[in-house]
């Protein structure tokens, strides 16, 4: 008995100190999405869990809205460099969140600079059959739509440049300090004067703001459904009594292939099948300017090595500056088949590419490749295609596939080769 009370107050002693010792070499913060997260000395971090709030700093006195140079000396180095890091982690998403705006406000601006310049040419051709008060309206529109694609060009090269510098910073943060948040953060105050000036206005108290007036709560007027009778069938089908009603067939694949010979490199067999049309696609905004032709064209083509099978795709975009809209096809950028049977197949880019402008058309033409394994073969064998989504440098776009054989045509005529 004597020996079990020193035993007790020295393994409390232990207990406690174990529980003080790691708030000395990290401890909690909120980020600006409001989740808990434990910051270790060299700037790592990961998500907190329920025990680690005995890690929380508890200071009565600090402020945790404050300044970082007013306060610097009241803090020791483990509360000025959490302090720090959340104010870089609101300045970081702010400027990746401002930079894809602007990418999203230079597209736009592309294509009402775009539609306006049809409309004025349109307009010229027909010069003599146009009111002068409406020619002047569209040589304005025109004008103004220049100089606003300037500005969103100008603004979006100006974040790029800040993001840039962003993205070195947070690559090492364990080596954060106030003067690189303070350079980028008076870069992006003066980006924000120059193109947004309203941009960081104190948003207003709700209370002052003046109550709308409640929407017409009146019952919606039903419609009784009324009885539809049915249609007579000799009615509808008109055609001749010696008509042959055979069921309907699609017209066979013609399996050809454009490259079927001995690859010099590998000494293995090397086959391309013959290109075929995918999909076209038009903004509907752009629809009437482009009448019988399209915005963008993409064929593929199923080609192998030995055993190795890739897909290339092209696309071809009626538009000199696709390569400001919509970026370039990054190296592991996604490409992903959504299928009639609600499965999906995710494809992977294995070379990177910016475009290139064809001199005889002025078009912007993109090309991929990307591996297809046989799991990914046997899924695109089984069902047709429906959509696919394309992951460009700017963001991902998707895509309505109208020939929904293609696939299962060309893997059947590549198969039917070996």
């Amino acid at each position: 008995m004597a020996l079990i009370q020193p035993l007790r107050l020295f393994l409390t002693f232990i207990i406690l100190l174990a529980l003080t010792f790691p708030s000395v070499s990290q401890h909690v913060i909120v980020n600006s999405a409001g989740e808990r997260v434990v910051i270790y000395p060299d700037g790592t971090w990961r998500n907190a869990e329920p025990g680690d709030s005995l890690l929380i700093r508890k200071d009565p006195y600090r402020k945790s809205n404050t300044d970082i140079r007013g306060h610097s000396n009241t803090m020791n180095e483990a509360e000025r460099y959490e302090f720090l890091l959340r104010q870089w982690i609101d300045l970081y998403a702010a400027v990746n969140d401002e930079k894809i705006e602007a990418q999203i406000k230079f597209r736009d601006a592309t294509n009402a600079k775009f539609k306006a310049s049809e409309e004025l040419q349109a307009a010229e051709l027909n010069k003599k059959l146009i009111e002068p008060d409406l020619m002047a309206r569209l040589e304005e529109t025109y004008d103004q739509s220049v100089k606003v694609l300037k500005q969103s060009n100008k603004q979006q090269k100006s974040i790029k440049s800040i993001q840039e510098q962003a993205d070195k910073v947070n690559a090492l943060l364990s080596k954060l300090t106030e003067k690189k948040v303070t350079n980028i953060n008076t870069q992006f105050n003066r980006y924000l004067k120059t193109f947004k000036p309203q941009s960081r206005q104190v948003s207003p108290d709700k209370s002052s703001e003046k109550k709308k007036p409640a929407a017409n709560t009146e019952p919606p007027v039903v419609v009784k459904n009324t009885t539809i009778q049915a249609m007579n069938p000799d009615m509808v089908d008109k055609r001749p009594s010696y008509f042959n009603k055979t069921e309907y067939r699609a017209r066979p694949y013609d399996c050809k292939f454009a490259t079927d010979s001995i690859d010099l490199a590998s000494g293995r067999i090397r086959l391309e099948t013959t290109p075929g049309l995918l999909f076209t696609y038009t903004e509907p905004e752009l629809r009437p300017y482009f009448k019988d032709k399209d915005l963008m064209k993409c064929r593929g083509r199923l080609s192998k090595l030995g055993p190795y099978v890739y897909l290339d795709i092209e696309f071809q975009i009626a538009s000199s500056h696709s390569q400001s809209n919509f970026g370039s096809l990054p190296n592991g950028s996604l490409l992903r088949f959504q299928l009639m049977n609600e499965e999906s197949v995710a494809l992977y880019n294995g070379k990177p590419n910016s475009g290139r402008i064809d001199p005889y058309s002025g078009h912007t033409i993109f090309t991929g490749q990307y591996a297809l394994g046989k799991k990914e073969l046997h899924a695109l064998k089984k069902s047709g295609l429906d959509k696919m989504r394309v992951m460009w440098s700017t963001g991902f776009e998707d895509y309505d596939v109208y020939y929904m054989d293609f696939l299962i045509n060309q893997i059947n005529c590549l198969e039917s080769r070996q």
